[in-house]
């Protein structure tokens, strides 16, 4: 008989924008990267933000769980054991703010709540905004989306109809997968092949675009070690 193979789907842009498009409500809250954990407050305070605007588009913040970026604590014995154990000794099931004890490290060099980032992991907006901006560009086809997510925050900063709220206090912990980027040595990270692909569809360089945010939510104690932190490391870079 003949066998057939089928090839495995290495982006999740098509899935990711088939699900908002089929999306039964008219808001929406979006995690590229289903290894995230977030904290209590992120469903109350985008709800807060569609009471405030007419077009919210509400960005979380992410971290990565254990002593440093994983891109480094990998290649220190960081693994998955260790990461279940520090999880179960944070005992965050009681308390999603202790995930803040679990962490040292924001995601990537945007320097969390006052900082710029370069994207954010979680976010929410209503689904008429999301496709009335074309959802997740389907030509990214790098594994694990390339640096859509990147391009898509670009997008939404960039639009003056969209009103940009930061959840202060709030954040998304990634966790150890084995992620395409995330996870990979800086040795070997493929952001120079992502980068190519992002030039080939926008043509030209990825850049930020900094804009200030309105901030939701509240100072848990837990958070206050990286809240200080993200300040400290604007103030610095400013």
């Amino acid at each position: 008989g003949v066998q057939t193979c089928a090839l495995p789907i290495l982006s999740p842009v098509k899935a990711i924008n088939k699900a908002v498009q089929e999306a039964l409500g008219d808001k929406v809250i979006v995690m590229i990267d289903g290894a995230h954990i977030i904290t209590p407050g992120v469903f109350k305070f985008n709800l807060d933000a569609y009471r405030l605007s007419e077009s919210p588009f509400v960005v979380t913040p992410s971290f990565h769980l254990g002593p440093k970026m994983q891109n480094d604590s990998v290649l220190e014995g960081y693994s998955q054991d260790v990461e279940d154990q520090l999880l179960e000794s944070s005992r965050w099931k009681e308390s999603g703010y202790r995930l803040f004890n679990a962490t040292q490290a924001f995601s990537d060099g945007g320097n969390g709540w006052f900082g710029n980032l370069f994207e954010t992991s979680c976010f929410g907006m209503y689904k008429k905004d999301f496709l009335r901006l074309g959802g997740f560009n389907e030509n990214f086809i790098s594994p694990g989306g390339g640096i859509v997510s990147l391009d898509f925050f670009r997008i939404c900063m960039d639009d003056e109809h969209l009103d940009y709220f930061m959840l202060i206090g709030e954040a998304s912990f990634h966790q150890l997968h084995g992620g395409v980027a995330s996870n990979a040595s800086w040795e070997n990270h493929p952001w120079d092949k992502f980068h190519d692909e992002y030039h080939k569809i926008r043509g030209h360089a990825y850049e930020r675009n900094f804009r200030k945010a309105s901030f939701l939510g509240s100072f848990q104690p837990e958070a206050i070690g990286p809240l200080s932190a993200s300040a400290a490391l604007t103030a610095r870079n400013m």
